[in-house]
């Protein structure tokens, strides 16, 4: 991949006082490197990890995830096991992905109360890796910073040189499931904060309707 390419001219195109931080990893056979990318300042974190290490840790992840299927009664009744199983798990990824880079950006930012937005580039499994939820023994990374995804540097890329849009709709829908039961509460959450909100919830929300509203949203939650 030639992706990492796109950070030294993404460093080029920020102004050094725009507050960036990005994250892009990088798989490099078994290797994990990390790009890390604080304003103009870019830093790179070589032997993470190892690509055997990760997999073997998000299959025992999907394993916890699989047992919420196991219906709410089981469920509650396993439920403070499966939090330690999950958070033990979790707390292997922070060690494994992000310490480190922890460590770096405590160097090279400086200290503040407002909460920083982290842009995350994941590569290859490492998409499956939740990383707002890894946890430090402490917090979450969602603690601490508001984490934010991009596919590619490339991409972020073009996003930045893209004029803003604020003007648009939200398109905000959402179908309450049994394993999820809190999600009106949510969808009227977001849309409230959201200027001009398009609201869909369980049976007015058909896949063919949400789908022929989205070219005109420049929100989707």
């Amino acid at each position: 991949s030639a992706d990492p390419i796109a950070l030294p001219l993404l460093t080029n195109h920020l102004n050094a006082a725009v507050d960036v931080i990005l994250v892009a990893y990088y798989l490099l056979e078994e290797e994990i490197i990390a790009f890390v990318l604080v304003g103009t300042n870019l830093q790179v974190v070589r032997r993470l990890s190892t690509r055997t290490v990760i997999e073997e840790r998000l299959q025992r992840l999907g394993v916890q995830w699989e047992r919420f299927r196991d219906g709410s009664t089981f469920v509650q009744r396993h439920l403070t096991t499966f939090y330690q199983s999950t958070q033990r798990i979790l707390r292997e990824l922070y060690c494994d992905l992000f310490a480190p880079i922890a460590t770096l950006l405590a160097t090279l930012l400086p200290a503040t109360s407002q909460p920083r937005t982290l842009t995350i580039v994941p590569h290859a499994l490492l998409y499956r890796v939740p990383f707002q939820a890894l946890w430090d023994g402490e917090q979450t990374l969602l603690d601490r910073y508001i984490i934010a995804y991009a596919p590619s540097a490339t991409a972020l890329l073009l996003l930045q040189q893209r004029a803003s849009n604020d003007g648009g709709a939200a398109l905000v829908g959402g179908v309450a499931d049994p394993g999820i039961p809190a999600v009106h509460q949510e969808v009227q959450r977001v849309a409230a904060r959201l200027p001009t909100s398009i609201v869909q919830t369980d049976e007015a929300a058909p896949l063919p309707a949400l789908l022929a509203q989205l070219p005109t949203a420049d929100v989707l939650h």
